[in-house]
């Protein structure tokens, strides 16, 4: 097994590479936080508002804008399929874009949230953390090579391969 390590010169584009590493299909308990200021310390009451806010914030603003993109398009497919399943009548077009436009956006809503948080728990340390943050991936010997590539695409400040 090999460790990778990749330093970003902030949370926010280590939290980036996370998301980018597990859809890569890096497994969430193969990815850490090897330096990360102000990760991981111990915080109570009011010290804990900031970071939760913050993950409450990019949770919601992504399934904002993923709900209403799904519930205009939804809308326009089922105000068609309306205006064609009532024989051109327009109050089947507009019953059909109305509950296509609930639907979606209800189902964009979830989609957008859930298919934003990623699975490691290291994900959510980011929004404690501050300045430079180094993360440490651990890979098979014979995946160093692809996963390099994979995290170079995520523009890291450096590199360590050990």
């Amino acid at each position: 097994m090999a460790e990778l390590l990749a330093t970003y010169r902030d949370p926010e584009a280590a939290r980036k590479a996370i998301t980018t590493l597990e859809r890569h299909g890096v497994d969430a308990n193969d990815i850490h936080l090897l330096e990360a200021p102000g990760a991981h310390a111990p915080k109570t009451d009011e010290a804990m508002r900031e970071p939760d806010m913050a993950v409450t914030r990019t949770v919601f603003n992504r399934a904002a804008a993923v709900s209403i993109a799904t519930a205009v398009l939804v809308g326009a497919v089922g105000a068609v399929v309306g205006w064609f399943a009532s024989d051109g009548q327009s109050l089947g077009a507009l019953l059909g874009g109305v509950g296509g436009f609930i639907a979606g956006g209800l189902l964009g809503m979830l989609w957008g949230g859930y298919s934003g948080i990623a699975v490691s728990e290291e994900w959510s340390d980011t929004f404690e953390a501050h300045g430079p943050t180094t993360l440490a991936v651990t890979v098979a010997d014979d995946h160093v090579i692809d996963l390099r590539d994979r995290i170079e695409t995520t523009r890291p400040e450096s590199i360590k391969v050990s």
